[in-house]
C-alpha cells in the first residue's frame, strides 16, 4: 500500500498506528474511487472476452 500511495497523488489510504486496537488502514476518497474503477473495469472484462482468464482466476482465490 506504501507504494502505491507514493505513486498516486493523494494517498488511497491512511494508516492509524498503536492504540488499544493496534492502529489499521482506512480508504480515503481516492482509494474509494480506486476500487470503483477497478470493479467496473472487472465487470467489462468479465463479459467481453477475458471471461475464461477470470473464471480461471476466480478458481484460484480462496472462498
Amino acid at each position: 500500500m506504501d507504494e502505491l500511495n507514493r505513486a498516486l497523488a493523494s494517498p488511497a489510504t491512511v494508516s492509524e498506528h498503536g492504540g488499544q486496537s493496534g492502529g489499521g488502514s482506512t480508504l480515503t476518497p481516492v482509494g474509494e474511487e480506486i476500487i470503483r474503477l477497478y470493479r467496473g473495469i472487472e465487470a467489462r472484462a468479465a463479459a467481453a472476452a477475458c471471461a475464461p482468464e477470470i473464471e480461471a482466476l476466480k478458481k484460484l482465490v480462496k472462498s
